[in-house]
């Protein structure tokens, strides 16, 4: 069975999305003011397993679409936490979507992993 056959989780607490560059699901609760945005699916599922449900990715340092913010907006939400790599691309890109956030109406904060680590490799000793 295709992935993008399964169907996507409804409720009035959650809103879900496939994203068609992915066979992955975006789900954020209404309820919930913020999000934390990483670079990488494997990087989100990291924060996932740590317990931080709230947690979506770009799919790469240039991924960030018209969709993801459409989402937020839908969703509420308010503040993003962009947990880049700690890498000088991570960095750069991490700069560039805080000041497109912010241009939004939306907070924005960088979580600073140890410089040149990322989330997966970090795990959920540093959380």
């Amino acid at each position: 069975r295709d992935l993008h056959s399964f169907p996507t989780r409804r409720s009035s607490d959650l809103r879900s999305l496939a994203w068609p560059r992915s066979t992955s699901v975006l789900v954020l609760s209404t309820r919930a003011s913020s999000v934390i945005l990483c670079e990488a699916l494997i990087d989100a599922l990291t924060f996932w397993c740590a317990g931080y449900r709230n947690v979506t990715a770009s799919y790469g340092i240039e991924g960030f679409t018209a969709d993801h913010l459409a989402t937020f907006k839908q969703c509420g939400t308010k503040r993003v936490l962009i947990a880049y790599d700690r890498d000088e691309a991570g960095d750069r890109a991490a700069d560039k979507l805080a000041k497109q956030l912010t241009a939004e109406g939306l907070d924005c904060y960088r979580i600073l992993l140890p410089k040149g680590s990322r989330s997966r490799r970090t795990g959920s000793r540093t959380w």
